[in-house]
């Protein structure tokens, strides 16, 4: 381990330079004798940060090995190798995080180091939780007022594994189980007065598939404070993405992983309780029609304005299905209640056209619609002002006799995914979709622009409530199985390009269901951070 002799934060030995003031790192390291704390001291000029280098090779203020800036006022610091010892323990080697590894007769156990002081609420905690399962013990602490604070403590049985190298082969039961086990933790914690935030890297999975901690860090006394044992969840959330968290429910990444309601405390009861929900939504079969949608807040907005509504019949054997999402448009007034008002209104006359049995006029049953959507929208009693007037994106599909029909203004977007392929099937109505259009710039370098996101086209009074929805339709033949995906940015932000989408798709497996699918991308959204609303339609085309 390095620490920075100006600001003190120990870092990793490969790192050169301290990333807060762009000081030169030096090595630290410490002796144990006797069951106390003895600290070996050695000037830090000469030691180089640069490349290491000892002994005292400076020549006017530089390193004599490689002519790095040797600065002589440093204070002195702790140079030990791995030979010290804990009594009749080694020093072995680095644990990770800051941490050591000590070996005895006893097994292996756990030396961390802190600024003087920092490990006391640690060191309480594990003396009052008394080294039952799955709480290290603890078996010595020390301070050296100068330097260091340090705690030794049991480390996890030797059969187990850290959970950041066993994550990723998890099943959800088992993430579910390990979450459960934290919960549970943080309650006995909770229970003997201290607060808790974990490190992913010291939690350890046996053999018998429980948990062991290799440490109770930033553990402290409560007061008058609560636990969060949500905060406890989404310290170890990440190491389970994309898998396992991706193949679950978006409310399973809702509390595994940070999100709008960080701050607000969770009570480990009722956090079981979510558990036990989540555990039932997983284990509910999957809805087997051919069409579906999910929608979500997404992990940093504290409500939603997308919508999307769905609809299919079959008019003397013609099967039909109409799926239409929306995006309010979050700048103006009561995005929600246009983005809903677009999606029924788009659905209803949709539907009355797929029961009048006509297919010979679906473009401009499509144009009507949206047009219904737009006039609905503005003549809806939306209290708003002048200069923040309700609008919202659309993109609605008709499919009939193996034949799609997409309409769309705005920038939610349509996608074909089939076994041979995929194809973005609409065009931005923005600012970023513009300029590509024309030819001045590339998608990628359109998407870093400023305006990027700026819609041309939406719904609305926000529009203009006297001209026409301006939509763009399309129709192309479904020739082959696969699926039509409809969504809003929240999802498409994170995977744009239709491989990517296929990709995504095609994790699940041929034959998978519409529902799984959208619920699959949606996850994947939530899991690149979900930072808006995200809202997936999905249908099933099965010549």
């Amino acid at each position: 381990m390095k620490t920075c002799p100006t600001c003190g934060v120990a870092t990793a030995d490969e790192r050169v330079f301290c990333e807060t003031d762009g000081d030169a790192l030096v090595a630290m390291a410490v002796v144990v004798r006797a069951s106390s704390v003895a600290i070996t001291q050695a000037p830090a000029a000469m030691t180089c940060g640069a490349c290491g280098a000892a002994g005292g090779g400076e020549i006017d203020g530089c390193c004599a090995a490689c002519g790095h800036r040797v600065r002589s006022d440093q204070p002195t610091l702790p140079v030990v190798p791995f030979s010290a010892k804990l009594g009749v323990c080694d020093v072995v080697g680095a644990r990770g995080g800051g941490d050591f590894v000590l070996r005895g007769d006893r097994g292996e156990m756990t030396l961390a180091f802190g600024v003087a002081g920092a490990l006391a609420g640690e060191a309480r905690a594990l003396e009052a939780l008394g080294g039952v399962a799955p709480f290290p013990e603890l078996v010595d602490e020390g301070n050296s007022t100068a330097v260091a604070s340090f705690v030794a403590m049991m480390a996890p049985p030797a059969a187990s594994r850290r959970l950041t190298d066993a994550a990723a082969s998890f099943a959800l039961r088992d993430v579910l189980a390990v979450a459960r086990a934290l919960v549970d933790a943080a309650a006995r914690v909770q229970a003997a007065g201290f607060g808790w935030s974990p490190d992913s890297a010291d939690v350890w999975v046996t053999a018998d598939g429980s948990i062991a901690l290799s440490r109770l860090r930033g553990a402290k006394e409560l007061g008058g404070e609560r636990l969060d044992a949500h905060a406890v969840l989404e310290a170890i959330g990440p190491v389970f993405l994309p898998a396992p968290l991706v193949m679950g429910v978006p409310r399973l990444l809702h509390l595994m992983l940070p999100n709008v309601d960080v701050g607000v405390a969770r009570d480990p009861d009722a956090t079981r309780v979510e558990l036990d929900a989540i555990l039932a939504d997983i284990d509910t079969p999957l809805d087997e029609a051919r069409f579906a949608a999910v929608r979500d807040a997404g992990l940093r907005r504290d409500h939603n304005e997308d919508a999307f509504a769905l609809s299919s019949g079959d008019e003397g054997g013609d099967a039909w299905a109409v799926l239409a999402v929306c995006d309010g448009v979050s700048a103006s007034a009561h995005a929600d209640q246009a983005s809903e008002t677009a999606a029924v209104t788009v659905r209803a006359a949709l539907v009355r056209f797929a029961e009048s049995g006509d297919r010979d006029a679906v473009s401009d049953a499509m144009v009507a619609a949206i047009h219904a959507a737009h006039v609905a929208i503005c003549s809806a009693p939306i209290q708003h002002d002048a200069d923040n007037a309700p609008g919202t994106t659309l993109v609605a599909g008709f499919v009939s006799r193996g034949r799609l029909t997409v309409g769309w203004v705005g920038d939610s977007r349509a996608y074909l995914v089939s076994a041979s392929g995929a194809e973005l099937l609409t065009r931005d109505h923005s600012w970023a979709g513009e300029a590509v259009a024309r030819g001045e710039m590339t998608p990628a370098e359109a998407m870093r622009a400023p305006l990027a996101h700026a819609l041309t086209r939406c719904l609305g009074p926000i529009e203009d409530d006297e001209c026409d929805a301006q939509p763009d339709i399309r129709s192309c033949d479904l020739r082959e199985p696969g699926y039509v995906v409809l969504c809003t940015d929240g999802f498409w932000n994170y995977f744009s390009d239709a491989s990517a989408v296929a990709s995504l798709v095609h994790e699940l497996g041929p034959g998978a269901r519409a529902s799984a699918i959208a619920r699959h991308l949606v996850n994947h959204a939530l899991a690149r951070g979900g930072h808006d609303n995200v809202t997936v339609a999905v249908y099933e085309h099965a010549p």
